[in-house]
């Protein structure tokens, strides 16, 4: 599958790193909303601390790329985000808001990425986790709203393995999460319960599937949601990668 990132870990997940020994304690760091669209200037988001001891947290932005090369962030100053910075007292809440410096296109994409950053060790401390938020931010111009994206689907695969490959010719991000796939005989096979990821306006994208190749054999109907609205799609029999 020449010049196709296969993507086996969802970008959006949230990751906890284990920073000492002995007994674990919650993290507080909490991120609202997790996804963010920016259709004026600007857009807020909250950090929340829910725990019971003081935290600080760091925001830095990422211009969000996929391309022939795959998936990457990249530096921006084209989306700022206001205050980098923030200490939070327990139970306290910190506003921090998201400005666009000017859209380059009907969409921009970016990538927040949020991160607690370990305290002090003390002798009390014990285990401690940190928590990283990776949160997409579209900004999209309102002439643009209504735009949808334009999605062809396909399962390649190599020897066992499967591939469900999703191109997007048109403008906006496509959502992909809750695939079933239902074969020429109406068996049902579940892909994804949640989200799979993402495909960018004019991006292509690879996801590796968990049942075998056998499966797809004879091609069939994807079931998903797009951007949060069920749609079935016709898939071809699975065909051999190059």
């Amino acid at each position: 599958m020449t010049g196709l990132r296969i993507r086996r870990h969802l970008l959006g997940a949230l990751a906890l790193t284990g920073l000492s020994i002995g007994q674990a304690q919650a993290s507080g760091l909490q991120v609202e909303p997790t996804s963010v669209t920016i259709t004026e200037r600007s857009e807020e988001m909250w950090l929340v601390n829910s725990g019971d001891v003081p935290l600080q947290a760091q925001v830095r932005v990422y211009r969000w790329v996929q391309d022939a090369d795959g998936e990457r962030l990249e530096p921006t100053e084209d989306l700022l985000a206001s205050p980098p910075m923030a200490q939070l007292a327990p139970g306290g809440r910190r506003l921090v808001r998201l400005v666009s410096t000017g859209a380059r296109s009907c969409e921009d994409t970016f990538r927040l990425a949020i991160d607690e950053l370990p305290a002090p060790q003390t002798e009390t401390a014990g285990l401690r986790y940190v928590m990283h938020y990776s949160v997409p931010v579209f900004v999209t111009p309102k002439r643009c709203e209504a735009i949808a994206p334009q999605l062809t689907w396909r399962i390649e695969t190599q020897a066992t393995t499967a591939h469900l490959v999703v191109n997007n010719g048109g403008a906006m991000h496509a959502q992909l999460a809750d695939l079933t796939f239902v074969d020429a005989n109406g068996q049902r096979t579940p892909l994804t319960p949640g989200l799979l990821g993402y495909v960018l306006a004019g991006a292509q994208m690879g996801f590796a599937l968990a049942p075998s190749a056998e499966t797809f054999a004879r091609g069939g109907k994807l079931e998903a949601l797009v951007n949060g609205t069920r749609i079935e799609q016709p898939i071809a029999p699975a065909a051999a990668a190059d």
